[in-house]
């Protein structure tokens, strides 16, 4: 094992005290013959213990030269204590004595030059540390999280810049303060110091992380987020808890902003009437709200990882699948556009849906967001008032207004094409008569027997039309020949060789026909309806239950 040395400071002034003994003694020696025993014995245990320390110093001439001057020492005390003044030769004394004084000068100048040394090593030392200090202290107040240390007491032993720059106090206000009393807020002091106790009770996994308020100057509360350490002696024994801890109080604001917005925003969602669902990229719905679950009758839980596919006929989710294609390649949202929606097992409806697209930070296409609003109501209104607008209410035919639309379509097509086509004009005959003997409702059932037995001999692609009262239009569009419209005639008149049956009553009654053909008898629906009219009555004065072409006029 290394000697242990001793401090350069102790040894020099152990060399210093023995020198300043020895010469004392020398000039004692000199100037008296007789020296008292008990100060001769000071001086040579002065000497023992000087010998002792230079001995601890390893420095060879040292050593030798107080060995030396020691033994010198010792024979001059022999001499006196013994009254043998030639126990020694006096040369041989002073030659030893002063062999001694020479090597003790020597060692006295290595002692010195490894003071030296030794502080210059020191201050070397010292000025490194210095500067590695001053480096870590840099570290410490350059991060932007709060470094504190906290003894075992709960006092702070360090804190960095940033610490004192949350907590707006200077470092001589901090260090040495009891942490707990002076910067955590009495409603968490407990809380926090249980804390503090468990981690020096050796339960840092469960206290390594901890969040808590702490104190500033004006009494504002900061939210820290902690991570905690405990710094141990070689032994274990705690020294202190150190602890880095990143200010959350903007982060925890911004956090429970977003909770109140996302609150807000999912009742007014849940609470809207229409239905508000979002997709992923793969058209999977990821959440619906209530109007969405409760239009398709299933429940979240139902909905959200399916698709279209799983809840619409494959026609309907076919269409919409496209319509999120398109919104998701393009970029540009679908407004307003209807669409039928049929659920599964439930009633067909109609809904006016808008769909967007939904972006991340970078721009990128992350799915859909769809609003449908439930139109059925308002698109079976309309339907109805466009059917009204359309058609006779009473027999469910097309009334003129459609019908001349369908006409206007019909002269187009047949001019472009250079075809021809025909119009029939039908009146009933002595109609008067039934209301007056069956009453007006009895008229209107005839008038719906009519309609129906009109439409059973016509194809679909015809248009029979009541124009009001017993006046009936009928367009043949696919029939190109006088002989096909004379069939179709006979067809009809054919329809009223059986008499009706209106509220237990048997009427017969017959149709009178006025036929015009396209573009022969005019090129214009105005032309082509009067001259059908002039025709009918052609028919009517001709014997009734009959046709006329209006060219036989």
């Amino acid at each position: 094992m290394r000697k242990e040395r001793i401090p350069p400071a102790v040894a020099g002034t152990a060399f210093i005290l023995t020198f300043i003994l020895w010469f004392s003694f020398f000039r004692l020696k000199t100037s008296f013959d007789t020296v008292d025993i008990i100060a001769e014995g000071s001086y040579l245990v002065a000497v023992l213990i000087s010998f002792f320390l230079v001995l601890k110093l390893n420095i060879f001439p040292l050593t030798l030269g107080w060995g030396f001057f020691a033994w010198g020492l010792i024979i001059n005390f022999l001499d006196e204590f013994t009254h043998e003044p030639d126990f020694l030769s006096v040369e041989l004394e002073a030659a030893v004595t002063t062999f001694g004084l020479v090597m003790v000068a020597v060692g006295i100048l290595k002692a010195v030059t490894a003071l030296k040394r030794e502080i210059a090593l020191r201050e070397s030392v010292q000025e490194k540390l210095e500067e590695e200090r001053n480096t870590f202290k840099t570290y410490y107040d350059t991060v932007g999280a709060i470094i504190v240390a906290i003894d075992q007491q709960g006092k702070v032993k360090f804190i960095n810049k940033r610490g004192c720059e949350i907590l707006g106090r200077s470092e001589e206000e901090i260090i040495g303060k009891r942490w707990f009393d002076y910067f955590i807020p009495q409603k968490v002091r407990k809380e926090v110091e249980s804390v503090f106790k468990g981690l020096l009770e050796g339960k840092e996994r469960k206290y390594e992380y901890f969040e808590n308020p702490i104190l500033t100057k004006t009494g504002e509360e900061r939210i820290i987020r902690w991570h905690n350490r405990v710094v141990r002696e070689k032994d274990g024994k705690v020294r202190e808890i150190v602890a880095s801890g990143e200010d959350v109080t903007e982060q925890k604001r911004m956090q429970k902003a977003l909770w109140q917005e996302r609150y807000i925003l999912d009742q007014l969602i849940n609470n809207l009437p229409d239905s508000i669902y979002f997709k992923d990229k793969n058209c999977r719905f990821t959440k619906v709200n209530v109007a969405k679950t409760e239009h398709a009758g299933l429940s979240p839980q139902e909905m959200v990882g399916k698709t279209d596919f799983d809840l619409y006929p494959e026609d309907e989710a076919k269409k919409m699948f496209e319509d999120d294609q398109k919104v998701m390649r393009f970029k540009r949202p679908i407004i307003n556009k209807i669409e039928r929606a049929t659920h599964k097992g439930r009633k067909k409806r109609w809904v006016s849906v808008t769909k967007l697209p939904l972006l991340d930070e970078q721009g990128n296409v992350t799915g859909i967001m769809g609003i449908s609003r439930d139109i059925t109501k308002q698109k079976e209104k309309e339907d109805r008032l466009s059917y009204m607008a359309t058609h006779d209410l009473l027999t469910g035919l097309p009334n003129r207004v459609l019908f001349e639309d369908r006409l206007d379509l019909t002269i187009l097509r047949a001019k472009r094409n250079k075809e021809k086509f025909f119009i029939m004009l039908l009146d009933l005959d002595d109609f008067k008569r039934v209301n007056d003997t069956f009453g007006h409702s009895a008229g209107d059932a005839l008038l719906k027997q009519i309609a129906e037995r009109l439409k059973s001999v016509l194809r679909k692609t015809d248009t029979v039309a009541r124009m009001g009262g017993d006046e009936f239009l009928i367009l043949l569009p696919d029939t190109k020949t006088t002989k096909d419209a004379e069939l179709v005639a006979g067809k009809i008149l054919s329809v009223f060789n059986q008499p009706f049956s209106i509220n237990s009553h048997i009427v017969s009654i017959t149709p009178s026909i006025g036929i015009v053909m396209f573009p022969d008898n005019g090129e214009d629906k105005e032309t082509l309806l009067r001259n059908a009219d002039i025709a009918m009555y052609r028919a009517k004065l001709e014997g009734k239950a009959n046709y006329r072409y209006y060219e036989d006029l």
